[in-house]
């Protein structure tokens, strides 16, 4: 009984720190929407200095699968991404994860007409295709691009 007493007082100690931890919330932060933006107009801006390319899942490789994700991000004013929200993918649940991981990694730099590092809203669209893709036609369709 006395541990269970101690163990309680304990958690509540705990929970009670962690509430009055300063958080930072990407829900109060102020974006710029961007997701109907030109390329041009997310330069003016936010510039993408480093980029990882998001890891082909290796199933979808052997099979030559192709797909595509369309994913909204929000940039923060430190140029990283604070929020990524899947909008669209095809196949669905495949391509996802990757995707989302290897896009938290990219990094942006305030372009000189954003001297305010003003946070952003804009949608990414990425395209994973091998050659001899056996899915090409409905890549095409679902992902809207020419090969």
């Amino acid at each position: 009984m006395k541990l269970a007493l101690i163990l309680c007082a304990f958690a509540f100690a705990i929970s009670g720190c962690q509430s009055t931890s300063p958080q930072t919330n990407a829900a109060a932060t102020q974006y710029v929407d961007l997701t109907q933006a030109s390329s041009q107009e997310m330069a003016n801006y936010w510039v993408l200095k480093h980029r990882e390319e998001p890891r082909y899942p290796v199933e979808m490789a052997k099979n030559f699968e192709a797909g595509c994700v369309k994913l909204l991000l929000a940039i923060n004013a430190d140029g990283k991404v604070d929020y990524v929200k899947l909008l669209q993918s095809y196949p669905q649940d495949v391509f996802d994860f990757a995707s989302a991981e290897a896009v938290g990694k990219w990094r942006w730099t305030a372009a000189s007409s954003n001297p305010q590092h003003q946070p952003v809203l804009t949608i990414v669209d990425l395209s994973f295709k091998t050659s001899g893709s056996r899915n090409l036609k409905q890549w095409q369709q679902q992902c809207g691009t020419a090969s």
